[in-house]
């Protein structure tokens, strides 16, 4: 995962890879904590990026790497912040799917 010239669409496309390669365990907490490092990194066109969303899909999908990233809060003032995070999981993910969606018809449309 490289963050050079990520885009949000990108981004949200390599965290969909990322949940579905990655089981929910322990072991694979630093590949997310690493991808939400560079997330918060992600260019966008109006400078908001879908961190709320992201926070939310991760809490519900992979929630033993979620706790952990919860302990892990404590001594880390960010992952403090974005943990706290959460909407609607159905409204979260539907909103990232629109996010991939409008990245892979621009690409077309070039």
């Amino acid at each position: 995962m490289k963050s050079e010239g990520w885009d949000l669409g990108r981004a949200v496309g390599e965290f969909f890879l990322l949940l579905e390669k990655y089981p929910d365990k322990l072991e694979h907490l630093v590949v997310f904590r690493n991808f939400l490092k560079l997330f918060l990194r992600s260019k966008t066109s109006n400078g908001v990026l879908a961190t709320v969303e992201i926070m939310t899909v991760l809490k519900h999908e992979k929630p033993i790497v979620f706790s952990f990233l919860k302990k892990q809060a404590n001594t880390d003032s960010v992952l403090s912040l974005l943990i706290q995070l959460e909407m609607d999981v159905e409204e979260a993910k539907q909103r990232l799917h629109d996010i991939v969606n409008q990245a892979s018809a621009v690409k077309v449309g070039q």
